[in-house]
């Protein structure tokens, strides 16, 4: 119904609209003249629903490596399906956009690196958000630190999850499931990292560097000049 909506009111271009959905109706609804351009609505996530609704009725998708596709040759045939059911609906293909936030993290050296690896958020992190699909971990030749059959986006309810149920996340996650769940380096080696999947046609780029999240406040400002050294470097390219 949302994106539904969403398209008829920006493409009425201030002109009212009908819309009958499954949940909300609008009569002579408008969104006045104080839009005069309709905005770019993308999806976020994955699953064969969202890609059926994102491909009819949205303008893009934005998916995380490498916590989904865990390689460039799993996001370039994701991103080949998915523009394949965009020209299968008759819309055009130049017209629709795949993004990707990249999952990073963004060290000054090999020594911060092994420090950081054994924080109990970090593992935290890894152990749960590190591969989306629990089984996926096995691509990497790695075992679940959780059950297969859970996921943090369907499962994980702060208040109701046990402290039994986080120490044996805790325990089962390695250094290699950080390594492997995020890109891992400097900026220069993060950089390059995430160049092949530009180069693999990534049209829009987000790394989000989860470092700071476990460092002392008085290594906030080289943190964030490592971001910003990172975006300077994939911009250059």
């Amino acid at each position: 119904d949302l994106l539904k909506a969403y398209r008829a009111l920006g493409d009425a271009k201030g002109a009212t609209i009908d819309f009958e959905g499954k949940f909300w109706s609008f009569k002579n609804a408008t969104l006045g003249g104080a839009m005069n351009y309709a905005p770019e609505i993308w999806g976020l996530g994955g699953g064969p629903k969202l890609l059926d609704y994102v491909t009819s009725y949205a303008d893009g998708i934005g998916t995380t490596c490498p916590p989904v596709y865990g390689t460039v040759e799993e996001f370039a045939a994701a991103r080949e399906e998915i523009l394949g059911m965009v020209k299968a609906k008759g819309r055009d293909v130049s017209k629709f956009r795949v993004g990707v936030w990249f999952a990073v993290m963004l060290v000054e050296d090999e020594a911060q690196l092994e420090r950081v690896l054994q924080n109990k958020l970090i593992k935290w992190f890894a152990g749960v958000m590190g591969r989306v699909s629990p089984a996926d971990w096995a691509k990497v030749g790695l075992e679940s630190p959780v059950p297969l059959d859970w996921n943090y986006f369907q499962h994980f309810l702060p208040y109701e999850t046990s402290d039994a149920f986080v120490a044996d996340v805790l325990a089962k996650t390695t250094p290699e499931h950080a390594k492997k769940g995020w890109l891992v380096g400097t900026p220069a080696q993060v950089a390059a990292q995430i160049q092949p999947f530009i180069d693999a046609g990534a049209d829009w780029v987000c790394p989000m560097d989860y470092l700071p999240l476990v460092l002392e406040p008085e290594e906030a400002g080289a943190a964030f000049a490592r971001s910003i050294e990172l975006c300077r470097l994939i911009k250059r390219r």
